[in-house]
């Protein structure tokens, strides 16, 4: 066949689907990848502008991948959402049957998608693209390993197929394909040449104006000191001992937003961050996170227990200053401490060995730094059935890092309090492979997108629209003033790079 099957193995997959479509009478999936030399996943992801598509990418690292369209689907809300797509996931993973290039797991066939934040979400309003639970079978996948470039496309069998069902929209697609080898995505702005003493040495009248942008915050400074204020005198009345409050900036612009240049300078930016896009239509969640929620590869677990912050310094020595004051800061030892005994204690039921360092660690990233406790661990060979990312997943979120401790109580003081709809803001965002692996990551540092129709008629310049999301642990000790400036700080991660003003 014209799928370089020189090995059989597209007519063995082909013959397979077909067998279990008939014999279950189930959709089956043909999985055909190829190597895809030299292409950029965040190209592959601007192409597929308006349709279902996934971005995540570890800079430092040198992993990437782009999904869009949509196989298949799965959607769910309520309590039991992230179970059931564990469930569901694991169905569907057992109906792929994969072609082509040998590759890591992580290359694809893949799950991608999220969760919500809380079990009362409901997808509505600005959240109406975004239900509890999303999981898409992606149509196409570009992931990037290092040097190694990989694409898999998929294709359902239906009961009842002919014995090339599939195998010609493949042999199509894969050459259209082809057209992304090498394609890498630039910024529009690198690709011009100013003239740095024409523009300089001109008047400022002459300039051509600049982007507008409008931000504003979604209530009072003084209404966020408020509500720390009562979340403090809550726990000293031992309510709880953990909550974190979030607030968001709306900003507006004319036209709309450049995303793919957003992600692009996101990664530039945060390159030991998890930069991550999950759009449909027009509505993007987008986030640089540094929090890792959980990751299974094979039996090796891997999480990172992520609370309590400082400012970066402007000098290396007002950095290492700042550093070590955080490190010994009660306040933010306290707070952190909550999240690493909640994630120590669901891995340690997990896990036959868990690895942690006795004291949290510092991650220093662009603007801020935090205490750390990245924590390694095996599956425990007594667990049966071996639980998957997914299953590690629902026993984790939420922890005191984006809800608070007890989890239960801080989560209805959130939803009486807080006034905001979370919608994915701090809910979990990954990627699931054939053998149950992944990796999931809180969606912190993030905002939700939405742009105008392209075509739309409702105004002469319609207007895009971003929310900004950053929340702060709040414990015994924490004061409202530098909770609003913490917020700022954590804000200022996203809404420098969207408005580049």
């Amino acid at each position: 066949m014209a799928l370089n099957d020189r090995d059989g193995s597209i007519s063995d997959a082909v013959e397979s689907a077909r067998t279990r479509a008939q014999e279950t009478q189930t959709t089956q999936w043909l999985a055909w990848r190829m190597r895809l030399p030299g292409c950029d996943p965040l190209a592959v992801w601007a192409a597929a502008e308006g349709d279902v598509r996934f971005f995540w990418e570890q800079p430092a690292a040198e992993r990437a991948l782009a999904a869009t369209g949509a196989s298949f689907e799965f959607t769910a809300e309520g309590p039991t959402r992230i179970g059931d797509a564990a469930i569901r996931a694991r169905q569907v993973m057992a109906r792929v049957h994969v072609a082509g290039e040998a590759a890591p797991l992580a290359a694809g066939p893949l799950l991608v998608g999220g969760f919500a934040f809380d079990d009362a979400h409901a997808a509505q309003g600005e959240w109406s693209r975004f239900p509890g639970a999303r999981l898409v079978l992606p149509r196409m996948l570009v992931s990037r390993i290092g040097e190694d470039v990989y694409c898999t496309l998929v294709e359902a069998i239906e009961p009842g197929a002919a014995p090339t069902q599939g195998v010609a929209a493949l042999e199509e697609r894969s050459a259209a394909v082809r057209s992304f080898e090498g394609m890498r995505w630039v910024d529009e702005g690198e690709h011009e040449s100013p003239h740095l003493g024409g523009a300089l040495g001109a008047r400022a009248g002459s300039w051509p104006p600049g982007a507008e942008y409008r931000v504003l915050a979604d209530r009072p400074h003084e209404v966020f000191r408020t509500q720390v204020a009562e979340a403090v005198a809550c726990i000293r009345d031992a309510e709880f001992e953990k909550v974190v409050l979030a607030r968001s900036l709306e900003v507006q612009h004319p036209g709309r937003f450049d995303l793919p240049g957003f992600l692009h300078r996101l990664r530039g930016i945060y390159p030991h961050c998890t930069v991550l896009a999950f759009g449909d239509g027009e509505d993007t969640l987008l986030a640089a996170t540094p929090e890792l929620l959980v990751a299974l590869e094979g039996d090796t677990v891997r999480a990172c227990a992520l609370a309590g912050s400082q400012r970066r310094g402007r000098t290396p020595e007002e950095d290492e200053a700042l550093g070590r004051e955080l490190l010994e800061d009660k306040k933010n030892l306290a707070e952190h401490a909550a999240v690493e005994r909640a994630l120590r204690a669901v891995l340690e039921d997990a896990c036959a060995g868990l690895e942690a360092p006795n004291h949290p660690e510092l991650m220093r990233i662009e603007g801020i730094q935090h205490l750390a406790t990245p924590m390694r661990g095996q599956l425990s060979e007594a667990a049966s059935p071996k639980p998957d990312v997914l299953d590690l997943v629902d026993r984790i979120h939420p922890t005191p890092a984006v809800a608070g401790e007890p989890s239960a109580v801080s989560i209805g003081w959130i939803a009486e309090k807080e006034g905001l709809d979370r919608g994915w803001y701090a809910g979990p965002v990954g990627w699931i492979d054939r053998h149950g692996g992944g990796e999931f990551w809180l969606a912190l540092r993030s905002g939700l997108v939405r742009n105008p129709e392209r075509g739309s008629s409702q105004r002469a310049t319609p207007w895009a629209r971003a929310r900004l999301y950053a929340g702060v642990g709040i414990v015994s000790g924490s004061q409202p003033d530098q909770e609003l400036r913490e917020t700022r700080i954590k804000l200022r991660a996203l809404l420098a790079p969207l408005t580049e003003i």
